[in-house]
């Protein structure tokens, strides 16, 4: 399913439904909680289907042990998050 000629409204709701169903709601356009790999790479191959990759922009923070993060875009780039607190 993609959304690509349909409104930004149309888009983030989408978005935003496939995410919740998967993790929490936090703030604004943030989510958190604990994804096994399969379902981490399933709700990608998700959002991938859903956001135009030249235009929108999904941020992933993993962290498997520790305070290491591993940061995944999808899509554009819009602002480094390299100073992520």
């Amino acid at each position: 399913m993609s959304l690509k000629n349909k409104n930004l409204g149309d888009i983030f709701l989408t978005v935003y439904t496939s995410i919740a169903d998967t993790l929490t709601w936090i703030q604004n356009s943030v989510f958190e909680g604990e994804l096994s790999e399969a379902k981490l790479r399933e709700l990608k191959l998700k959002i991938k289907g859903i956001i135009d990759q030249s235009e929108d922009s999904i941020i992933i923070f993993t962290n498997k042990i520790g305070y290491n993060m591993d940061k995944q875009i999808l899509g554009k780039e819009r602002m480094s998050t390299d100073n992520f607190l």
